[in-house]
């Protein structure tokens, strides 16, 4: 991952985008590796962001535990699709200058309904979430 940034980029973060991209780096490394302690450090980084493929991860794993955690401090959620935008709007949100915007249920309750299935278009594909 270091290779992927310039040493001063580590050390210092001079480009804040670098030090964006490389907590989401580290978020993703702590997830992948289910390691709480550092999820929880890294979700308090000023910097911190998650998108919707972090929350579908969240609640692929059913990680209560940290899904509460970053609704209770407003973590912010990095929009790239139109559906994020057009949730602002139900929201009743803004989006920043980095096009990030504070995470709320209904992002998490969307992400479940557009992945409803494993494929999306295949009506007979395995459910992912039930309707429990």
């Amino acid at each position: 991952m270091i290779e992927m940034y310039d040493f001063m980029s580590v050390v210092m973060y001079p480009d804040l985008k670098n030090r964006r991209e490389f907590v989401h780096d580290c978020w993703l490394i702590a997830q992948g590796k289910d390691n709480e302690e550092l999820k929880m450090a890294l979700s308090r980084d000023p910097y911190f962001y998650v998108n919707r493929n972090d929350l579908l991860v969240l609640l692929k794993s059913n990680d209560i535990k940290m899904i509460t955690h970053l609704l209770s401090t407003d973590c912010m959620l990095h929009i790239t699709t139109d559906i994020g935008y057009k949730l602002i709007s139900i929201k009743h949100a803004q989006v920043d200058k980095n096009q990030q915007t504070v995470v709320k249920f209904l992002d998490f309750f969307s992400v479940m309904i557009e992945n409803k299935r494993e494929e999306q278009y295949v009506v007979d594909a395995s459910v992912i979430f039930t309707h429990k």
